[in-house]
């Protein structure tokens, strides 16, 4: 109705201007015929009455306008004939607005002579009207209208319009009949129109008819009929088709066919009468499967075309399958603008009542509707789909329906709403024992708020929509409703998901978010935020479970979770994308921090981290950050771990029952590749730090590291390294009352040490004896006699003036170089207040043998007078001081280099061959 509105404005705007420029346009051509009649006359020197030429050449020059022609013939009957015309302004001669193949003009030629001119008949042949390229929107020339053929006889101030054909654009035009020139009224200052005048009245109806045009472009055939009678035209407009959906911004795509309009109107109240617009249509066919046929209309309006009623029939109407009866609607507008309706229809065997108001100028309205709904409602809602919606619901008994539907701005459906409870109904498959709805719907999709489902003891509230067209759904769910519950709903995938998990204690209370496709099992998503205590997961009770998951058949995602138990919780998120085919894992990606214990870990995720965290035992929780990509066999990439792991714990640990604490290390696994880019942890009250990496194939694994260790206590040290010792065969008999003494003694003089160690090296995983690298070891501040390699050394020079205790050795700097199975030292020095013990040599891995060369120097340490006096005096004597380190680390043996036979050779240069003589042996 708008736009038959907008294009009744269009046509009123066009007649009204285009009447008064084609008036004037036939002014100018009766005055170029007086010019081309002057011209006729001198070109053959036919006498032209000067005041005829003259008056010609004034009337012209008055309105600025520019006449051409190629020929023009005239005889003294008052025939004049042109052709070619050209007419437009002075201005721009170039370009006419005006050109025609021939104009026909008959004057009375004796009152042409008199000066005054009476036109008797007009023939127009040809005729264009143009928008020049300096007034048209494209900047080229335009013919909007063309092809006029016209015959005018004035009768005074009535005008007989014996024929008028014509294009405007592409519809073609027809009128004939009589119409009367309107009379200039008293005191009516308006000044005669220019060309220039005439020239924008032309522009502002050319531009409307272009608009109009584009509307004329769906239409196949239009053809318009016009007849005048003094007082008032008979219009019809015919067309064989319409193309619906070619019209701008239409909602539909069809044809319609066999189109008449009629109405009648008034010449003087063109715009301001009342209206009775009747017409029909052939068949009616639009797309999804609409057609229709015997439509007939009648449309009365106000003036203004201000529509007041309207009354229209239909004989059939077809959607797909189904047909509905004859259909009557008689429409109203009581007031301006607003309108009501009362439609009357059968739909699926049963009568309707759709009621409604309506602004049509904003394009909004109310509707109500009044039926049932039952079988046959289902099986006609199912046609129009194209599925069979008893399926999916399937109530007792039919129940009536009130339905109403609010349409915003644009006629756009913006609400549908209605109301329905039943008792026991199968929904989807599920027999649920009670349910309750209000409804919505949008054209488009089905809404049910306030959805109450209720089976057994589980209760749930929420909604659920599904779009009628593509059988997309979705569920909004809130309560307490078991999984298990509605298992028909989803296939087997949802059974085994929740398979895991255990509600025996208790249901949580759910938000479940469920989309997917009727009959489309990879379109299904669920996300569900779950709040609930005593849930169990994979045989680990929690005392709260808090989760947000977003679940489809192939893939399962926990985007966040939060798990308590006893005052210990984790959270993360992991994904694990499945092969339904395959029916396993492809891959999994998985990132959480937490604090609870690492067997409850290993419990949760014994693929991803059972192997990496077994080695560890924590006195507390340690504070875990687990992330990564696990991919299986089946994973299109091939089997890879990709873990990165970061732990930080406090107090006491173990690692392969190695005594450790505060640890904090940072580890990557990359396939067959473990890295250790950074190890922090405290052993034996001293703080160690390191890297390490490993990698290659299972049966050639190499490790490399580097590791410090800074201020550890000696004696905690030599504790610790006793644990590493293969356990005895045989049990250990208890230490007496003195040896555990001696032990205690002996253990409190280490404890007084500190010990700072280094090692880098790299070597074969599974070989400890491939190992090669280099490394440093600093013992201060202990009694080293207390250490089992010096006892023996100690007990040698007991008795002697160069006794081991009165020298205090507390001190041993150690470079070494690890070599495979032999340990390397090239300047081993032990050193105390007043002596230095200098060694050099080898100490064998495999059979903890040592091979030394170490040189004793007396007072070398001690800076003093006497010291450096006594060093000088004994300086004779150093050879005597050469000893051998030999045996085992767990019974070594220091030998002299050289006995006290060959001392005094040393001493007086003699023989220096002799034998070396052991001087003490371990025990």
């Amino acid at each position: 109705m708008r736009r038959l509105r907008q294009a009744w404005k269009v046509c009123g705007w066009c007649t009204r201007h285009g009447f008064r420029a084609s008036l004037w346009t036939t002014w100018l051509l009766l005055l170029a015929a007086l010019a081309g009649q002057i011209h006729l006359l001198s070109s053959r020197r036919v006498p032209v009455p000067d005041p005829l030429h003259q008056i010609a050449l004034r009337q012209l020059a008055v309105h600025g306008v520019h006449f051409d022609y190629d020929r023009a013939l005239m005889d003294f009957y008052g025939h004049v004939i042109l052709e070619n015309v050209r007419i437009g302004s002075i201005k721009t001669p170039a370009t006419p607005l005006i050109t025609a193949r021939s104009v026909y003009v008959h004057i009375d030629p004796w009152l042409a002579l008199a000066g005054r001119i009476e036109i008797e008949e007009i023939r127009v042949g040809g005729l264009d009207l143009h928008l020049p390229p300096s007034l048209s929107p494209s900047g080229i020339d335009e013919v909007p209208v063309s092809n006029i053929d016209l015959g005018i006889r004035p009768r005074g101030r009535r005008m007989e319009l014996s024929y008028f054909t014509g294009y405007i654009g592409r519809l073609p035009v027809q009128v004939s009949g009589l119409f009367d020139i309107p009379e200039q009224q008293s005191g009516d200052t308006t000044p005669d129109p220019t060309i220039e005048s005439i020239t924008r009245a032309w522009v502002g109806v050319a531009r409307h008819a272009a608009t109009a045009q584009a509307w004329l472009a769906p239409v196949e055939a239009p053809r318009l009929h016009i007849r005048l009678d003094e007082t008032s035209a008979a219009i019809s407009i015919h067309a064989d088709s319409i193309d619906v959906g070619a019209f701008p911004s239409s909602r539909f795509a069809g044809k319609l066919t066999d189109i008449e309009v009629r109405t009648t109107l008034p010449i003087a109240s063109l715009l301001t009468s009342s209206l009775v617009l009747q017409g029909s249509i052939g068949e009616l066919a639009l797309d999804r499967q609409i057609t229709a046929g015997g439509l007939i209309f009648q449309l009365n309006t106000a003036a203004g075309f201000d529509p007041r009623s309207l009354e229209l029939q239909l004989g059939s109407l077809r959607w797909k399958n189904i047909e509905v009866g004859p259909l009557a609607i008689t429409a109203a507008q009581p007031t301006s603008g607003f309108i009501t309706t009362d439609t009357s229809f059968t739909l699926a065997g049963a009568a309707w009542r759709l009621q409604a108001s309506a602004t049509p100028a904003n394009g909004t309205a109310q509707v109500s509707l009044n039926g049932f709904i039952g079988d046959d409602t289902l099986a006609f809602a199912g046609g129009l789909i194209d599925r069979d919606l008893s399926s999916l619901l399937d109530p007792d008994q039919p129940a009536p329906v009130y339905a109403t539907a609010s349409f915003g701005p644009g006629w756009k459906l913006t609400h549908a709403s209605g109301r329905l409870h039943s008792g026991f109904v199968l929904v989807g498959g599920v027999p649920l024992d009670e349910t309750g709805t209000e409804f919505t719907y949008d054209g488009a999709y089905v809404v049910c708020d306030n959805l109450v489902l209720r089976l057994g003891n589980s209760l749930a509230h929420g909604s659920y929509e599904m779009d009628t067209k593509t059988m997309d759904f979705r569920f909004l769910l809130t309560g307490s409703l078991r999984p298990d519950g509605i298992s028909p709903w989803f296939h087997a995938w949802w059974t085994n998901f929740w398979r895991t998990f255990d509600f025996s204690r208790g249901l949580p209370v759910a938000d479940v978010d469920v989309r997917g496709r009727w009959g489309d099992l990879t379109a299904t998503q669920v996300f569900v935020q779950a709040d609930g205590p005593d849930i169990g997961l994979k045989g680990v009770d929690f005392d709260r479970v808090r989760t947000r998951l977003f679940l489809r058949p192939h893939w399962f995602d926990i985007r966040y979770f939060e798990v308590n138990r006893a005052g210990n919780e984790a959270s993360g998120w992991l994904s694990r994308s499945l092969d339904l085919q395959k029916d396993t894992w492809t891959y999994m990606e998985f990132d959480v921090d937490s604090g609870l214990p690492l067997e409850t870990i290993s419990r949760l995720f014994p693929d991803e981290s059972a192997e990496l965290l077994a080695p560890y035992k924590f006195s507390q929780p340690p504070s875990l950050r687990l992330s990564g990509r696990v991919d299986s066999d089946a994973s299109p990439s091939g089997k890879q771990e990709h873990i990165d792991i970061g732990l930080t714990s406090t107090g006491a640990m173990t690692y392969h029952d190695f005594p450790l604490s505060d640890l904090e290390v940072q580890a990557r696994l990359r396939d067959d590749r473990i890295e250790l880019p950074a190890l922090a942890v405290n052993f034996a009250g001293g703080h160690a730090t390191g890297q390490a990496r490993l990698w290659g194939e299972p049966d050639k694994r190499r490790l490399a590291f580097d590791i410090s260790l800074a201020k550890a206590n000696l004696g905690s040290v030599t504790q610790a390294l006793t644990l590493l010792q293969p356990a005895p065969v045989a049990p250990v008999a208890p230490l007496t009352a003195k040896a555990a003494e001696a032990a205690r003694i002996r253990q409190e003089r280490l404890d007084r040490g500190s010990l700072d160690f280094n090692l880098a090296a790299e070597g074969l995983y599974s070989d400890f004896y491939t190992y090669k690298g280099g490394g440093r070891a600093r013992i201060t501040g202990a009694e080293l006699a207390q250490l089992n390699l010096f006892g023996p050394l100690s007990e040698a020079l007991h008795g002697t003036f160069f006794n081991l205790g009165s020298f205090s050795l507390n001190t041993v700097d150690a470079p070494f170089t690890l070599d495979g199975e032999q340990v390397h030292f090239d300047n081993l020095r032990v050193t105390g207040p007043s002596a230095l013990l200098q060694a050099k040599g080898d100490y064998h891995l495999r059979d903890s043998r040592l091979a030394f060369n170490a040189k004793i120097h007396p007072f070398d340490e001690n800076p003093s007078m006497v010291g450096t006096a006594v060093d000088f005096v004994l300086t004779p004597f150093s050879k005597v001081f050469e000893v051998k380190l030999q045996g085992t680390l767990a019974k070594p043996s220091w030998i002299f280099a050289y006995g006290p036979s060959r001392w005094i050779n040393t001493i007086t240069g003699g023989e220096k061959t002799a034998a070396p003589a052991p001087v003490s042996k371990g025990p």
